[in-house]
């Protein structure tokens, strides 16, 4: 079985809305590979698309893109950082540490 982190777009249905996970970090042949395999076109606005390594690709994301950066602030701690939506729509998602 191959690791989700070896392919370059996972897909999941079956939820709400289908879920498309980029791993912008394989890319070899930088943006334009996924734009010519057709990968990424058609999947934008047809459910919700998660790009790591989104700096990659950043010519091409929405302006509204919510964007999430995941640091490593202890060995078992996380912290999130929410940015690219109106501070409204952030205070939404986080209403316990809205900034």
């Amino acid at each position: 079985m191959d690791s989700p982190s070896f392919v370059l777009l996972n897909e999941y249905a079956g939820g709400r809305l289908p879920l498309f996970h980029f791993d912008a970090y394989r890319l070899t042949g930088g943006a334009e590979e996924l734009l010519e395999a057709g990968f990424f076109d058609e999947r934008l606005g047809n459910g919700v698309c998660m790009v790591e390594w989104a700096e990659r690709l950043a010519a091409f994301l929405p302006a509204g893109a919510l964007r999430i950066a995941l640091a490593i602030t202890g060995e078992r701690e996380r912290r999130l950082a929410l940015s690219g939506w109106p501070a409204v729509r952030l205070a939404a998602l986080a209403p316990w540490r809205a900034a």
